[in-house]
C-alpha cells in the first residue's frame, strides 16, 4: 500500500490495539489509506510501558512504509483505539510522553463501531483475544461489556482457552483416561497437570487465547466437551448481539476471529441483525481524529 504522494498536512495514523497484537494505518489528508504495520500487544492497562512502547513502534513502522520520517520527526496526529482503556491507564499511557502532535485515546470497541459504520449510529460486537461491544448513538458512545478477563470477556479466545484447560484438568480427575480433546490440552503441557497448574497460575489473556484453536478442531470432529464450550461461546455473542439491539442499535456487525467463527452459529434471527462492516477500527480511530468525538 506504499504511496509516494507527500503529505502537506501532520500524517493522520489510525491505530488498532488489542492484547494480542497491534495496527497501524497511515493516511492522506483526503483519508486515503498510505500504508499500514503491525506489531505487539497493546492493551493499554495491562501492557504498561511495553504496550506503548508497542504503538509507537508499530506507528513508526507504519510510516516508513509511508515513506515518512518517524514519529519523533513528523509529529502525526494518531487516533488510538486500544484495549483496556481506563482514566487510570490514559493517564500512564500520557505520563510516557507520546511523541504525536495530537492523539485521542478510545476504546477498541468505539474505534471499531466508528470504523463500521463509517462515522454514523451502529453498534459492533469485538470477540477475539477479549470482548467488548459498543453502541454509537448520536454521536456518543455506550461501551457494554469488555470489563477485562479477570471478571468478564465470556466467549472470548482466552475465555475459550480457559475452559479448555479446566476441562482437561478435570477430566484427569475423573477415573477414566482423558478423551482425545483434553488429552491434547495436556500434551500443550508435556501431559504434566503440575506443569500447566504453574502455567496457568503466571498466564495472561492472550496466553489462554493460544488454546482456543484446539477447542474449535476438536468441536469440528464432535468431541462433546470442546463443542459444548463452543455453545457457551456462542450464547454469549448472541447475548450481546441481543444487548446492542436493546441499546438501540439499528445496524449491528461483527469484529474478532472468535465472532467470526461463531457467526454462522448464531440462530437465524440473530444473524438477520448483523451487517457488513463498511470499514475497520483503524479507520474508526483516524476518523475519530477528524471529528468532534466523545472519547
Amino acid at each position: 500500500m506504499n504511496d509516494s504522494r507527500k503529505l502537506v498536512a501532520a500524517p493522520v495514523v489510525g491505530v488498532d490495539g488489542g492484547g494480542t497484537g497491534c495496527r497501524a494505518r497511515v493516511y492522506d489528508p483526503d483519508g486515503a489509506p498510505l500504508a499500514e504495520a503491525e506489531g505487539g500487544p497493546a492493551n493499554i492497562q495491562t501492557g504498561g510501558r511495553a504496550a506503548f512502547d508497542n504503538i509507537v513502534a508499530t506507528v513508526d513502522r507504519a510510516l516508513e512504509q509511508a515513506g515518512l520520517p518517524p514519529s519523533t520527526a513528523t509529529r502525526p496526529r494518531v487516533g488510538l483505539g486500544v484495549a483496556g482503556v481506563t482514566p487510570g491507564s490514559r493517564a500512564r499511557f500520557a505520563s510516557f510522553d507520546p511523541p504525536f502532535s495530537e492523539y485521542k485515546i478510545l476504546s477498541d470497541a468505539h474505534s471499531a463501531a466508528l470504523g463500521a459504520h463509517g462515522g454514523a449510529d451502529g453498534g459492533i460486537a469485538i470477540m477475539g483475544t477479549g470482548t467488548a461491544a459498543c453502541v454509537v448513538r448520536g454521536g456518543a458512545a455506550r461501551l457494554i461489556g469488555g470489563w477485562g478477563f479477570r471478571i468478564d470477556d465470556l466467549g472470548s479466545g482466552a475465555d475459550i482457552g480457559r475452559r479448555a484447560l479446566r476441562a482437561a484438568l478435570r477430566a484427569h480427575d475423573g477415573p477414566d483416561a482423558p478423551g482425545a480433546f483434553s488429552k491434547a490440552v495436556l500434551e500443550r503441557f508435556e501431559g504434566d497437570v503440575w506443569r500447566a497448574v504453574d502455567w496457568a497460575a503466571e498466564a495472561r489473556a492472550p496466553d489462554f487465547a493460544t488454546l482456543a484453536p484446539l477447542v474449535f478442531d476438536h468441536a469440528r470432529a464432535e468431541e462433546p466437551t470442546a463443542a459444548a464450550i463452543l455453545i457457551r461461546a456462542t450464547a454469549e455473542l448472541e447475548r450481546l448481539v441481543r444487548l446492542l439491539r436493546d441499546h438501540g442499535a439499528g445496524r449491528i456487525s461483527l469484529f474478532g476471529s472468535i465472532a467470526h467463527a461463531l457467526e454462522p452459529h448464531l440462530t437465524t434471527a440473530t444473524q438477520a441483525l448483523i451487517s457488513p462492516r463498511l470499514g475497520d477500527a483503524m479507520d474508526g480511530a483516524a476518523l475519530a481524529m477528524r471529528l468532534e468525538t466523545a472519547v
